[in-house]
């Protein structure tokens, strides 16, 4: 059975371009479609070390809205929070996503989730110490590709 629908990642305001190569990273083993940045170019780095840009491309931009205004057509925009929100552990993926995320120190602003948000989805830990950008990417991005293969086997046993 072939892949349906596709999903990108990106990151608002990233800090650290380490951040944002471990996320290319994730999204490269993951198979994601896309990664992007906001507010902030890459400068290539170490920690994407399966030079996943020969693979998945780079989208930047200045802002949000730039970003929202050329995402796929019904591509459904979901922000990524620590605390709040519905929990990955039962969030049921949309077809068509973008997973947004903010850096570790800001996350994603009231603004952000209430403007441009479509759903918001917190990966639950059992600290209030933030996770770094790139495991929560992993994190996200991996609960999307073990759902997707459980819902085909579902379908096909």
């Amino acid at each position: 059975m072939s892949k349906r629908g596709f999903f990108g990642v990106a990151v608002l305001h990233p800090r650290h371009h380490q951040n944002v190569g471990g996320l290319w990273r994730a999204a490269h083993n993951f198979d994601a479609d896309w990664l992007a940045t906001v507010g902030a170019r890459y400068r290539r780095e170490a920690s994407d070390t399966t030079k996943a840009q020969l693979s998945i491309p780079l989208w930047e931009f200045e802002t949000l809205a730039e970003l929202a205004e050329r995402a796929p057509l019904g591509c459904k925009l979901i922000g990524i929070e620590q605390g709040s929100g519905t929990t990955l552990e039962v969030f049921a993926h949309p077809d068509r996503a973008m997973y947004i995320f903010g850096n570790e120190a800001t996350g994603l602003s009231d603004k952000v989730q209430k403007q441009w948000c479509h759903e918001i989805v917190t990966v639950g830990t059992s600290t209030d110490i933030p996770l770094n950008v790139a495991t929560a990417g992993g994190i996200v991005m991996h609960h999307r590709v073990a759902t997707e293969r459980l819902g085909r086997a579902a379908v096909s046993a």
